[in-house]
């Protein structure tokens, strides 16, 4: 009797980790607030804040800083991303831009991130001196995508911080960030605080399965 008890609850266990591996997944969310985007991250969290760079350091395509690879071709492939401290920024004095003689990026640009397979969430911000109109910034995963809003961080030089974040329980490894090209369309803009969130990795089913195997034999 005692045994057959035992046997009946390992089968419990086992039965609820496959439950938990196959349950519904929550829609993926999109913010547009930091401390909103923060209180719902899991996992491990990290924060490129460009703090531990020096003014003038320079990202070539397909370098990487933090964990993150950042891949573009600006102006021809004339211009290379670059810290710089000209500008305040959201956490401290350097920001990302480009080695050009604004020492910024602008409408049209745009580059690509990639960073651990476990991501579940990324977030920026994005830095200028002009004000933003509504969906002129972009953040894209494979998950879905965000656009900036019209509320901003008035900074201590008079730039306008906007914040971008983005969460799936579905696991990522890319974002895009794309701007607005049109003649109406005119700014300039650095990056800040680019916040990563990575889950641990899930058992695969399989592994579950072998797992409940191995305790149905210890039962018996």
């Amino acid at each position: 009797m005692i045994r057959t008890r035992l046997f009946t609850t390992l089968m419990a266990v086992v039965l609820t980790m496959g439950f938990s591996v196959s349950g519904a997944q929550a829609a993926p969310m999109s913010y547009t607030d930091e401390t909103a985007f923060l209180g719902a991250l899991t996992g491990t969290t990290s924060t490129l804040d460009f703090e531990s760079q020096s003014n003038g350091d320079t990202v070539a395509t397909g370098g990487s800083l933090g964990g993150i690879q950042f891949d573009y071709t600006i102006n021809g492939g004339a211009d290379t991303m670059q810290v710089t401290n000209a500008f305040s920024g959201t956490s401290g004095s350097n920001t990302l831009g480009l080695n050009n003689a604004d020492l910024s990026f602008q409408d049209g640009d745009g580059f690509d991130l990639s960073f651990d397979p476990n991501t579940t969430g990324i977030g920026l911000f994005l830095i200028s001196s002009d004000a933003l109109e509504l969906g002129d910034v972009t953040l894209t995963t494979v998950e879905g995508s965000v656009t900036n809003s019209l509320t901003s961080t008035l900074l201590s030089d008079g730039g306008l911080a906007y914040f971008l974040g983005f969460t799936a329980d579905n696991a990522f490894d890319t974002a895009t960030l794309s701007f607005a090209n049109d003649a109406d369309v005119n700014f300039l803009f650095n990056i800040d605080d680019i916040t990563t969130a990575a889950a641990a990795p899930v058992p695969e089913p399989a592994t579950v399965l072998l797992f409940g195997t191995g305790i149905v034999g210890l039962a018996g």
